[in-house]
């Protein structure tokens, strides 16, 4: 109770992460309205301020639940006056490459109906968010007027498998259920894959491998 819906999505997406990557240490980005940045005026300003940050998690074999909801809350409190941030400008100052390759977006429903008014000549009937983001995977979480959530994973087909991409939905779901009713749980209980380590590979060659992927996917070729 009291855990904003943004904390839960992210410290979960970062736990979902961790286990895909074996790492207790992921950054995700995470698209921003904007109109929360400490900028005079900003809320009386005509335009899009839409930006895209940086989330950065990290968490140890004593993290609980709540602990990772706590400083992913405050991780969020920090970085809400730099919002306004562009992350091209960003990536320029620290002279970094990519900061991350998977990104997670909220699209909060509008109450189409308390947009109408008596005598209006133009009705506005719906709201469609269309758009293809460019990184490898996408989580976007959709929340109606009524609060009913829903997640859908965008993902690129030519990375991801749409097997291996069903799984990782199934386990941030389940990650996100466990982070909401075991608050006192270590994290790693909530992710049993997250100390799972990469099983040892067999000697063999580029070319063996390259045969292997085109008996796998013979149209790829």
């Amino acid at each position: 109770a009291g855990v904003p819906l943004s904390a839960a999505v992210h410290s979960a997406w970062a736990l979902t992460l961790g286990s895909i990557l074996c790492r207790d240490d992921v950054v995700f980005g995470s698209t921003v309205s904007g109109r929360d940045a400490d900028v005079p005026g900003i809320q009386d300003m005509v335009g899009l301020f839409i930006n895209t940050v940086p989330v950065r998690v990290r968490w140890d074999l004593s993290t609980t639940a709540a602990d990772l909801l706590g400083s992913v809350r405050a991780h969020q409190n920090a970085v809400l006056p730099h919002q306004h941030v562009s992350l091209a400008g960003l990536v320029r100052r620290t002279g970094a490459g990519p900061l991350f390759d998977t990104l997670v977006v909220f699209d909060i429903g509008t109450d189409i109906d308390g947009l109408r008014q008596p005598g209006d000549t133009l009705v506005i009937t719906d709201i469609v968010n269309e758009g293809a983001p460019h990184y490898p995977l996408t989580l976007s979480v959709r929340q109606t007027p009524g609060g009913l959530l829903s997640f859908n994973l965008i993902y690129d087909g030519e990375l991801l498998r749409e097997k291996r991409a069903r799984t990782v939905l199934a386990t941030f779901n389940r990650i996100l259920a466990g982070l909401l009713t075991r608050p006192d749980a270590p994290v790693r209980e909530l992710a049993a894959d997250v100390d799972r380590r990469p099983a040892p590979v067999a000697p063999t060659t580029l070319g063996e491998l390259f045969d292997a992927a085109a008996r796998r996917n013979p149209a790829a070729v």
